[in-house]
């Protein structure tokens, strides 16, 4: 992904996926030298995305540059950074079919110091890793450690994280036909659920994941 590309996400993401950042007209108008309108978006975030999305490609900054701003926590440039390179490096020479056991496998060893060095915001970066993973394992022992990382996981998220992209990762593994697979996802279930606080979350919150919630204990 370029610069460009990677600023017009970050701009969306703040719109919530919303509105994309160019229209047709608003490309058109870019074209011509007229920003797009960043009124939306906070201090800081807006002169980044502002510098990604210079018309000449010589005047954005390297991605180098951008991981060393002030924007990202001191975390990204050097633990995050290092553990994310170690996996970037292994995928050159994993085998096909074994991406996801070969990703758990190595968070299992590394969860410790995610959980202990990584900030519940910057935590959501290997959780990511571990959902894409968990998806592609070919082995039940994979499942189950994937599982159980989630758990882990769990108590340092976000709540609303858990609720909204952890509980539904587990919930679809409650719908297969391995018996293992449904037993140890509703161990996983169980466990989060009777950690998870929710008392600080909205009603809105709430009331959005309340499936979830009457899901499991359905089951």
């Amino acid at each position: 992904m370029d610069i460009f590309s990677a600023g017009c996400i970050i701009a969306e993401i703040f719109q919530d996926g919303k509105d994309p950042l160019f229209s047709y007209a608003d490309l058109l108008a870019f074209v011509e030298g007229k920003a797009p309108n960043l009124s939306n978006i906070p201090d800081g975030y807006r002169e980044m995305i502002q510098s990604m999305i210079k018309r000449c490609p010589n005047d954005r900054p390297t991605a180098k540059d951008l991981l060393y701003s002030d924007i990202f926590p001191a975390s990204f440039q050097g633990f995050l950074f290092q553990k994310m390179s170690a996996y970037k490096d292994r995928d050159k020479h994993r085998l096909k079919g074994t991406r996801g056991d070969d990703v758990i496998r190595r968070l299992k060893t590394d969860i410790k110091d995610f959980l202990s060095k990584l900030s519940r915001e910057t935590l959501v970066i290997p959780l990511n890793m571990i959902l894409s993973a968990i998806r592609s394992c070919d082995f039940h022992q994979s499942w189950f450690d994937g599982f159980d990382i989630l758990v882990q996981m769990s108590t340092k998220l976000d709540p609303t994280i858990v609720l909204e992209r952890i509980m539904p990762t587990l919930l679809k593994f409650t719908r297969e036909n391995d018996s293992r697979l449904r037993a140890a996802s509703l161990t996983a279930l169980h466990e989060i659920i009777l950690n998870l606080d929710i008392t600080g979350l909205s009603e809105q919150v709430c009331e959005q994941n309340a499936e979830y919630l009457l899901k499991v204990k359905k089951l």
